[in-house]
């Protein structure tokens, strides 16, 4: 019984390490977008950020007083091909 109670510590402080690696890894891809939506929003040109499916999920100000729309009006919207 002692056996399972260590190998159950042992799994314990494993996946504990674990979700700490993916805690930090997650701060550092939140700290990267934040940096390059700063980028996007001083661009003097118009950006659009568009994933492969075609959901916009950045609309820099260049691209809203070009295009009349604002960042809250196509957010997640879909822009077709």
């Amino acid at each position: 019984m002692r056996e399972v109670e260590e190998e159950m510590e042992k799994a314990k402080s494993v996946l504990q390490q674990e979700r700490e690696v993916r805690v930090c890894k997650l701060k550092g891809i939140r700290s990267s977008n934040i940096f390059l939506l700063k980028v996007l929003d001083n661009l003097i040109v118009p950006a659009i950020i568009i994933d492969q499916t075609g959901k916009i999920h950045g609309f820099n100000e260049a691209a809203s007083q070009l295009l009349g729309y604002r960042l809250i009006d196509v957010v997640c919207i879909h822009f077709l091909f």
